[in-house]
């Protein structure tokens, strides 16, 4: 991946783009911290990450569903509400989902903490599979 590159959805449904994410966080670790919902390296004003990844992004599992579906970025605080909107989910999946105990204990940006975060969203997506494949993003 070039610097400053973003990865770019290609999931036509709430599955495929669980499936790009878990994906994602597991092949740079770095972009991935379940503490903080989405962060840009040039607004360093919510969380502060080990470390930027060279897209310069890190995220949640929502943060990484707005970064990748939303037309436009919401707030800070609204983007659990966003992300679960555009997987289709209800508010106990929402919770389940995005949980920042999602990835347990485990030292946020690290290989670990991403395979982590990784296994919750195919445990996941394995529950809600009919649910998550009708849901067009």
């Amino acid at each position: 991946m070039a610097k400053n590159t973003m990865p770019v959805s290609h999931a036509k449904t709430a599955y495929g783009l669980l499936g790009e994410i878990a994906r994602l966080i597991v092949e740079e670790p770095k972009r991935y911290n379940q503490h903080g919902w989405l962060q840009r390296e040039q607004d360093r004003s919510q969380m502060q990450p080990v470390e930027y990844p060279s897209c310069g992004t890190v995220g949640c599992v929502a943060g990484w569903v707005v970064a990748l579906k939303a037309k436009r970025r919401p707030n800070y605080f609204r983007t659990g509400d966003k992300a679960a909107d555009i997987l289709g989910l209800d508010v106990d999946q929402h919770d389940e989902l995005f949980g920042s105990s999602a990835a347990g204990e485990t030292d946020r940006q690290t290989p670990e903490h991403a395979e982590a975060g990784a296994s919750h969203i195919r445990r996941f997506m394995q529950a809600n599979r009919a649910q998550l494949l009708a849901k067009k993003v």
